[in-house]
């Protein structure tokens, strides 16, 4: 039952949520080269910034349901 309810509090259906995702991936991976071109010790630093605040600071809201944490999605992909 809890499949069928899940609702996202923003409105957003799953197929958005993953494009931007997808498209936020994607603009890090392109700073990441532009920093790498720069300086090799930063573009690492920039990376592990951006990775660990998307994947803790970022997706858990984008992603967090209206349903407990039992539903469908609570938190991944």
């Amino acid at each position: 039952m809890c499949a069928n309810d899940c609702r996202f509090i923003d409105g957003f259906p799953e197929t958005h949520k993953i494009a931007m995702r997808f498209l936020m991936i994607s603009f890090i991976a392109v700073g990441a080269y532009a920093v790498f071109l720069h300086n090799w010790a930063w573009g690492w630093i920039y990376l592990a910034v951006v990775v660990l605040g998307q994947a803790f600071l970022v997706l858990p809201n984008l992603l967090r349901t209206q349903i407990e944490n039992h539903c469908r999605l609570p938190g991944r992909f």
